[in-house]
């Protein structure tokens, strides 16, 4: 079984299943980092941090340079109740990826947890610089300013990120269209495809495959308050 298999034992829940095909691989084939934090990543659905963090520990030591790895061992951490440890790894993730507005918007979270509100609003604030029309990161934003009782500035990103929401719908939605329901397409020469209403409406919004990526990462509960 390879692993793109156990990932879907990982999907269908069947976790003592994939806990096996995990140990075998790893014994029988070698561990790559990739391996080691498919598992970890499967552990913390499982609500086994502690292991969750060995695994994850190996995959940082496969591949150091990896700042997806760092940034999910410092949230594993946080989970784990080693906050100031968590913040450390935030911070290295930040610093080997600069331009890359997730590792600010995890260390935005790390922050609040400890107590550094200001510090979290200055993270979420680069965040949306990187990308202004991250929804979640208005709506965090809007939560933080709430709490310093700053209300009309809240209610501005509060505003934005519903209005980004909607976008969001119906960018699903247009996705999700088949092409059965799709306008029919105009015959043109071979090189020139003109592109229907459902692809120009498409095209509006921009790509939110980051932001997807990031609101499927909060689904897991990792960035829950209730898992903290």
């Amino acid at each position: 079984m390879n692993l793109e298999q156990i990932i879907a034992l990982v999907n269908a829940g069947r976790f003592e299943e994939a806990e096996t095909q995990f140990s075998r691989i790893t014994e029988s084939e070698g561990a790559s980092a990739q391996i080691f934090a498919e598992w970890a990543r499967m552990e913390v659905r499982r609500g086994n941090h502690e292991k969750s963090l060995s695994l994850i520990e190996k995959s940082v030591e496969i591949a150091p340079g990896n700042a997806e790895y760092v940034f999910e061992k410092g949230v594993i951490l946080f989970h784990c109740g080693k906050k100031s440890l968590a913040l450390l790894q935030m911070d290295t993730a930040v610093q080997m990826e600069p331009a890359n507005p997730f590792r600010y918007a995890g260390r935005a979270y790390i922050k609040d947890g400890l107590g550094d509100t200001d510090g979290a609003i200055a993270d979420y604030e680069i965040v949306l610089k990187l990308d202004p029309e991250d929804a979640v990161a208005h709506n965090n934003l809007g939560l933080l300013l709430e709490k310093k009782g700053w209300q009309e500035k809240a209610g501005q990103h509060f505003k934005k990120a519903d209005n980004l929401a909607e976008q969001e719908k119906l960018f699903s939605f247009l996705d999700n269209k088949t092409e059965a329901e799709a306008e029919p397409e105009i015959p043109t020469t071979e090189n020139q495809k003109p592109e229907n209403s459902i692809s120009i409406m498409k095209k509006v919004f921009t790509d939110r495959k980051t932001r997807n990526e990031f609101f499927n990462f909060l689904k897991t509960g990792l960035f829950t308050k209730n898992n903290s």
